[in-house]
């Protein structure tokens, strides 16, 4: 209770105005779109720049992982009320019209690899030996991902230590 995500790139900016455990699987996308405002005093000095049309199309990819936030986690699940982590992140660039296979190794394999300084909000975030994870980089340091069976879809920091230890890489969907 009580985590605000928040996260800002050049024109992308996505605040929420809620508390994350408020979200749930039903959010309309109407109660997202509220959540996307322009949050001018928080900014990321490494992000990079990115053009109107690849930001528009960004946000639609974050706003349908973030609407899927209390949904339930279901191995080989791909929606629309439960998911894993390749899943939700195959079926949030699905609605832009780009497939990425439902498996995070493969994934990892079809992005291209970015450092954590150009990370920007729609990128792929990797975790274990061997990629077995994949959550999605909302910004301000966060990600969107189905975890387990227990948290369902939920919204976690790079920074927490079990991530830490886990990082293995981001991956930019490139169509």
């Amino acid at each position: 209770m009580g985590l605000v995500a928040v996260a800002t790139v050049a024109s992308l900016s996505l605040s929420a105005v809620a508390p994350v455990s408020a979200l749930s699987p039903k959010l309309p996308i109407s109660r997202v779109a509220q959540i996307e405002t322009h949050a001018a005093s928080v900014t990321n000095p490494t992000a990079q720049t990115i053009s109107s049309a690849t930001s528009k199309r960004l946000r639609k990819v974050v706003r349908y992982a973030l609407s899927k936030v209390g949904g339930r986690y279901s191995t080989g699940g791909t929606g629309p009320r439960s998911f894993d982590c390749s899943g939700l992140t195959m079926m949030a660039y699905r609605q832009i019209g780009v497939e990425i296979p439902h498996y995070s190794v493969f994934q990892w394999n079809q992005t291209r690899h970015v450092s954590r300084s150009k990370l920007r909000p729609g990128d792929l975030v990797f975790f274990f030996k061997g990629i077995r994870h994949v959550g999605l980089y909302i910004g301000g340091g966060r990600f969107v991902h189905a975890a387990n069976h227990r948290a369902g879809v939920t919204i976690s920091s790079l920074s927490e230590w079990y991530y830490v230890k886990r990082l293995t890489g981001f991956g930019r969907v490139v169509s």
